[in-house]
């Protein structure tokens, strides 16, 4: 269910309001968007970041590896992808982040995506 606003926010706007709010939310075209998954749901998305941590982690594994973060897709649009990764073609290192890449948490702006 959506939470009603008066006009679409920006991404900008959508980081100060969604920092009161304690459910996990996106913004989609403008709209707050709570996302509160169920249980199955988040058993799949442990096993599926699990399994493509410990590949990450292994010998022929590269890359980085996580679970939810805001990705600004552009001005209306925020999304929290359930898990993700990114190669790291330059350095094929699991410790190293993408050159430019920094931790993310809730409302910081992922660089590296």
């Amino acid at each position: 269910m959506a939470t009603t606003t008066a006009a679409r926010l920006t991404a900008e706007e959508y980081f100060v309001a969604a920092a009161g709010d304690p459910r996990p939310t996106q913004l989609i075209d403008g709209v707050i968007v709570p996302s509160q998954p169920k249980f199955r749901h988040q058993d799949i998305t442990g096993l599926i970041y699990m399994r493509l941590r410990t590949w990450v982690e292994s010998d022929d594994g590269f890359g980085v590896a996580g679970i939810p973060i805001d990705v600004i897709v552009d001005h209306y649009n925020v999304y929290a992808p359930d898990v993700w990764w990114l190669a790291d073609t330059e350095h094929r290192s699991r410790r190293v982040l993408p050159r430019g890449a920094r931790p993310c948490r809730r409302g910081a702006v992922a660089d590296h995506l």
